[in-house]
């Protein structure tokens, strides 16, 4: 089965979806820093041997059954709903499977674990171990149906949400995945005055536009992984959760001035669609941003 092994470079542009003889269902591909989320639904099928630039993280939605090779070692089992799988960029795989199959793969740069490790000793000796594990982990599950929900939704807040949740999940790999013991740094003590204050200046400046995790870690001239846990330890929140707040304060100042239409409000407080704006809204407020108008015009 094995031939000369493929090389996908998702830099190019080449997905996983290449090796298969079906697009994927669900595709987010250039609005994550390092990520390219996929969902498959997939008739039996063979993959020749191939290598891929990034990490990649399958998550089963359903039962599967078939062969797997892996760096030259050979597996046929059977595995459930919920199966996870690892496979370390670089490192040579292929798999024939016998049933129809649903998947949600996620492509992650290495750089972004690279950038994390560094904050670690011998950031450099980064390696991921692969795993292929039935009882799966709640908790990288959990940050792939939320990217797939994301997705579907149109990225109603921008990339910011999923740029963090992907650094959560690169620190969670880095934890229990590697193949070496990484120990990150257990920064407290909250982010000082001097680098919260731009960041929120910034913010407020750029709420109309989408907000990434890292240009606003550049702000405050931290890494994202810093950046995260000194924001939360200071404000409570995460930065999306912070983004999302401050922009609906800002759509209910603005809707109480009845020149500006409902979607141009949404517009000026960085909602992408209308659709996007009303559904945030009353989640946060309660009601929709027309009947709120309503309650404030006579």
């Amino acid at each position: 089965m094995l031939k000369s092994p493929a090389w996908l470079d998702y830099h190019q542009g080449l997905e996983y979806a290449k090796l298969l003889p079906s697009p994927p269902l669900l595709l987010s591909q250039g609005h994550w820093q390092g990520l390219v989320l996929e969902h498959h639904d997939t008739p039996p099928w063979e993959i020749p041997e191939s290598c891929v630039s990034h990490h990649h993280i399958g998550v089963l939605l359903g039962p599967w059954r078939g062969e797997r090779w892996i760096d030259g070692r050979h597996r046929s089992e059977m595995a459930p709903k919920g199966s996870l799988s690892i496979i370390p960029a670089g490192v040579p795989f292929a798999s024939r499977w016998q049933n129809r199959s649903q998947a949600i793969v996620l492509a992650i740069d290495p750089t972004l674990l690279g950038r994390l490790a560094h904050e670690a000793v011998d950031g450099d000796r980064l390696r991921l171990n692969f795993c292929w594990l039935h009882d799966g982990d709640p908790f990288i599950s959990q940050i792939l149906h939320l990217l797939k929900t994301d997705t579907e939704s149109g990225h109603p807040l921008g990339p910011i949400y999923g740029d963090s949740l992907g650094t959560a999940l690169a620190a969670h790999l880095l934890r229990h995945y590697a193949t070496r013991s990484f120990t990150l740094p257990a920064y407290t003590g909250g982010m000082p005055r001097y680098r919260l204050i731009p960041v929120l200046e910034y913010i407020d400046a750029h709420l109309q536009h989408p907000l990434s995790l890292q240009e606003l870690a550049a702000v405050a001239n931290m890494s994202q992984y810093y950046f995260c846990r000194m924001f939360r330890q200071t404000l409570g929140i995460a930065p999306f959760q912070y983004v999302r707040q401050q922009r609906i304060e800002r759509a209910k100042k603005l809707l109480e001035q009845p020149h500006l239409s409902i979607l141009e409000v949404g517009l000026q407080c960085g909602f992408t669609s209308p659709s996007h704006f009303t559904r945030q809204f009353r989640q946060i407020v309660g009601v929709t941003p027309k009947a709120y108008r309503n309650a404030f015009l006579p």
